[in-house]
């Protein structure tokens, strides 16, 4: 949850994407071919989802000194 809130900035939309993450597990974990670990996976899919939500919103939403390669949108991979 707490990467969707650092990228999406809305409890609602955080909570939507956990959800969204958990239902898309559930109905796809038989393509977890187990190269990475669970978590790295369900990170992934967590971090996917709220990209895709993002482009989702108007532009005219995103502040006008933002950028893609600002840093602090930098979420680093959990730890193994």
């Amino acid at each position: 949850m707490i990467l969707a809130l650092r990228l999406l900035k809305d409890q609602n939309e955080a909570e939507d994407i956990v959800q969204d993450t958990f239902l898309k597990v559930i109905t796809k974990i038989d393509a977890f071919r187990g190269q990475s670990k669970l978590g790295t996976w369900l990170y992934r899919i967590a971090y996917n989802a709220s990209l895709d939500r993002m482009r989702q919103k108007p532009e005219s939403s995103l502040l006008e000194d933002e950028s893609e390669d600002s840093d602090e949108y930098f979420i680093p991979m959990p730890e193994s």
